[in-house]
């Protein structure tokens, strides 16, 4: 008995032998083709693609004579030089490569993945189908949650196949080698599109032609898989190419709820008109109050608590709450306490709440600005929560246990440790036609008392014309003209021959109160001349839309982060004061360069779960959805 057990246990392990064999011999096969020059005469006596494959194969045609392969994936004659990491073969420009009808995302990579594995089939071993295998499909079915399409990575395909083949094997208890073999290639097609996706992103973000400079990882991704697959822990691969940052996984979990909640979401939109503003009554204003509380905000007559309800119709609009209102002070419609067309400060509270969470100015009125992202449907926000999930794929995974994150969208910076926020401050960043730049650096050192030394454009653009009226104008925002680094006396330029284009000086603010730079600037010295500073317009951190710089980034209540960051140093709060009093220029290094990232995203995720919409201010997400939709 036990002779028996032993000789039908080594027959399965035979037969599981020869199919591992020859559905790496099919590969093989295919290898030998794309790593060959094109033929001049297409050759016939193989079979065409992987579409078609016969129910029952011979034993006679399994051997060298049976062949399955992709038309047209050939490579220069030269193997892959393995000491260049990264490098893939070179594919035919002419040809188009597909695997069961399906075109294939990147065939070099494919090419070069089972070149390193001498043909080695990756999803199946052991006559049987690698549980990894069925775990990538899943994780494929589920990449909606994360703002990607599953057709992206022929999911429909490769289920149906999966599906076939393990079907047929259940009925006649043969696998069939020529299917395996289709479906294992494409499967690695999939697997390796995915991950690049995942890893650093669908687009290349310089494909936007929008200024961008934070450079994408480079990932070996045909190796880390082939090495992962080998040891047997395909989980830590899936796991090295998921997005870690807090935000990304926010705004996923935001956007599956977000998904769920669509179908039962009934935007209302206000048709254009007059701004409204509390105490105006008609049909937009009964629209603006549906649209923004689904649930009336009115309650029944005779049930309206005057403790909570408000009211404002003096002459000077005062708020009033109608539990303290002095009866002989306002007139109140007969209606008003029922009138959902009437904007009460009911009303008013939602319309300042939708601003403060929209990033608009918090105001009370709808004017066009309110009113053109109240009319933003949700399949646009859906849009826009997909294009800034992809834009954290685009950031480095690791960015350090501490750096500092400039959301110029959202007019402000984060200091990260780890996954906490430290320290959150407003800024304002650049103008439309001045945009602050999309790139990352290293915080070097801090500037206590900065000068500042005008940029040319500045210079001769907008000071010009002052000086050219007024050359006392100079010395009243104490400045100097400067000419190969020495002083000149404005009054002795004949100003009548400088121009735009040949304006020959530097113009340098010396440090002070009314210095434009403030009182510090953070410095990581750029190509660009963009850093961190400190402001005199204060007034302006107060608005919600705050883009008025020249490019670079103005802090508000910048001592405090340089204190935030100078922890632990000499230079206490009491010494970055009496450097500040002293109103000499000083120049503090940090101890370790500390890593900047300048970002622009558009939907955020506050500390309750709630999606944030800031505006679009450089108009960046409209060129991004073209490419990222239309991909």
């Amino acid at each position: 008995m036990k002779a028996l057990i032993f000789i039908l246990s080594s027959i399965i392990f035979l037969s599981a032998n020869l199919y591992g064999q020859e559905i790496q011999n099919l590969i093989c096969y295919k290898i030998e083709d794309w790593e060959a020059v094109a033929p001049e005469v297409e050759d016939t006596s193989r079979l065409p693609l992987f579409g078609e494959y016969v129910e029952e194969i011979p034993d006679s045609l399994i051997g060298e004579d049976y062949e399955v392969y992709i038309e047209g994936l050939v490579s220069e004659e030269e193997p892959l030089d393995q000491e260049d990491e990264g490098a893939f073969p070179k594919l035919n420009p002419d040809m188009t490569f597909e695997v069961l009808g399906e075109p294939l995302g990147d065939p070099a990579a494919v090419l070069a993945f089972y070149q390193d594995r001498e043909c080695a089939p990756a999803w199946y071993a052991e006559s049987s189908f690698l549980s990894s295998g069925e775990q990538v499909l899943d994780l494929i079915a589920q990449s909606p949650n994360d703002g990607l399409h599953r057709e992206d990575y022929h999911y429909e395909t490769l289920r149906d196949t999966y599906e076939q083949i393990t079907g047929e094997f259940e009925s006649m208890g043969l696998y069939n080698p020529n299917l395996i073999a289709a479906f294992d290639l494409l499967m690695t097609d999939a697997v390796l599109l995915y991950s690049q996706h995942m890893r650093i992103g669908k687009i290349d973000p310089k494909a936007t032609g929008k200024m961008y400079e934070i450079e994408r990882e480079e990932v070996l991704l045909v190796d880390s898989l082939g090495y992962h697959l080998q040891v047997g822990d395909l989980a830590s691969y899936l796991q090295s190419i998921e997005p870690i940052h807090p935000q990304y996984k926010k705004l996923k979990s935001a956007l599956v709820k977000f998904r769920a909640e669509m179908s039962d979401q009934e935007t209302v939109f206000v048709p254009a008109g007059k701004a409204m503003r509390i105490g105006d009554e008609g049909e937009r204003v009964a629209m603006l109050r549906k649209r923004l509380a689904p649930e009336d905000t009115l309650k029944a007559i005779n049930q309206i608590l005057t403790d909570t309800i408000y009211f404002v119709f003096d002459a000077d609009s005062t708020i009033y709450e109608s539990k303290t209102i002095p009866t002989d002070s306002f007139i109140v419609k007969v209606d008003s306490l029922y009138n959902e067309a009437l904007f009460d400060s009911t009303l008013y509270k939602l319309v300042t709440e939708f601003q403060e969470s929209n990033g608009l100015e918090v105001d009370g009125i709808v004017g066009s600005g309110t009113l053109g992202v109240l009319n933003i449907g949700p399949d646009d926000k859906l849009r826009t929560i997909l294009i800034n999930l992809e834009r954290w794929r685009w950031l480095p995974r690791e960015m350090g246990d501490r750096y500092l994150f400039v959301n110029v969208a959202g007019f402000e910076l984060r200091v990260m440790d780890m996954d906490t926020v430290s320290l959150t401050k407003r800024v304002c960043v650049g103008r439309q036609w001045t945009p602050t730049p999309i790139f990352s650096d290293r915080l070097r050192y801090i500037d206590f008392n900065p000068t500042w030394t005008v940029p040319y454009s500045i210079s001769s653009k907008e000071l010009l014309p002052k000086i050219k009226a007024n050359p006392g104008y100079l010395a009243s925002q104490n400045m100097d003209l400067l000419s190969g680094g020495k002083k000149v006396n404005p009054y002795s330029v004949d100003w009548s021959t400088i121009g735009r284009r040949n304006f020959p000086y530097v113009i340098r603010q010396r440090s002070g109160a009314g210095n434009a730079l403030g009182l510090m600037k953070f410095m990581f010295p750029n190509r660009y001349n963009v850093y961190v500073h400190d402001t005199q317009s204060k007034k302006l951190f107060a608005k919600e839309s705050r883009a008025f710089s020249h490019g670079c980034v103005r802090l508000e209540e910048p001592r405090e982060l340089a204190e935030f960051l100078l922890e632990g140093t000499k230079y206490d709060s009491d010494k970055i004061g009496q450097i500040l009093r002293r109103g000499k220029n000083k120049r503090v290094d940090l101890d370790e360069p500390l890593p900047i990232v300048i970002a622009y995203f558009t939907a955020w995720v506050d500390e309750s779960g709630e999606i944030l919409f800031y505006p679009d201010v450089y108009k960046r997400d409209q060129s991004l959805e073209q490419l990222y939709f239309e991909e």
